[in-house]
């Protein structure tokens, strides 16, 4: 059976607002390893970044610790696939990506960026 992958909402929630970790560390005043790390869930946000992750209009549920659900990699890359749909039709660009080809290879950045997030996409 392939291995599960761990999922970090936040990592997800940057990745469908077009966002980096760089850039996000940027907003929040703070070094991108410290994101990483929080991402890979080996630390934890301060109250005071969660308050400006908030004020940024993250939500609770998007700054919640990273868990393996016990997804597998292509059961990752399905719902990594839905989040790019849904993230282009909020952002009014519905017909943006629908190429599956397409879909796919976002999906596949997005599940390596998940596995180990300092090898993530806009690093």
């Amino acid at each position: 059976m392939p291995a599960a992958v761990p999922v970090s909402p936040l990592k997800l929630a940057v990745t469908a607002r077009g966002w980096t970790v760089r850039r996000l560390a940027e907003e929040l005043g703070c070094n991108r390893n410290h994101l990483f790390g929080v991402i890979k869930g080996e630390r934890k946000l301060s109250p005071v970044q969660r308050r400006k992750l908030l004020d940024l209009g993250f939500t609770p549920a998007e700054l919640a610790q990273p868990r393996t659900p016990g997804l597998t990699a292509e059961q990752v890359e399905q719902a990594a696939a839905d989040l790019v749909r849904r993230s282009c039709a909020a952002q009014g660009l519905p017909e943006q990506i629908t190429d599956p080809a397409v879909l796919e290879a976002v999906a596949r950045v997005l599940v390596r960026a998940l596995a180990d997030p300092s090898k993530g996409a806009g690093r």
